[in-house]
C-alpha cells in the first residue's frame, strides 16, 4: 500500500530520507548512502513505513583507484 516505486535510493540523508519514507510502496526497500548512518527509529515517518513492512538500508562505497580503474576500463 502507498508510495510510488518498491525501491528507492536517497543519496543525501536527514529531511531528504524522512520525505523519501512515504514514497515507498508496502514491503519495499528504502537504501541511504546519506551520511552518517541514520538511526531509522529516529526519523519522522518511519514508524508509518515499518508498518508498511518498509526495510532501510545503509550503504557505503568505499573509495579506491584501482577499483574506479576496473570500473572505468569496463567502458
Amino acid at each position: 500500500g502507498g508510495g510510488i516505486g518498491r525501491c528507492m535510493y536517497d543519496c543525501l540523508g536527514g529531511e531528504t530520507l524522512e520525505r523519501c519514507l512515504s514514497l515507498v510502496k508496502g514491503s519495499g526497500l528504502i537504501v541511504t548512502i546519506g551520511s552518517p548512518p541514520p538511526n531509522w527509529e529516529n526519523l519522522k515517518g518511519w514508524k508509518e513505513a515499518e508498518e508498511r513492512g518498509v526495510k532501510g538500508e545503509f550503504f557505503i562505497l568505499e573509495e579506491g583507484g584501482k577499483q574506479l580503474s576496473d570500473i572505468a576500463s569496463l567502458w
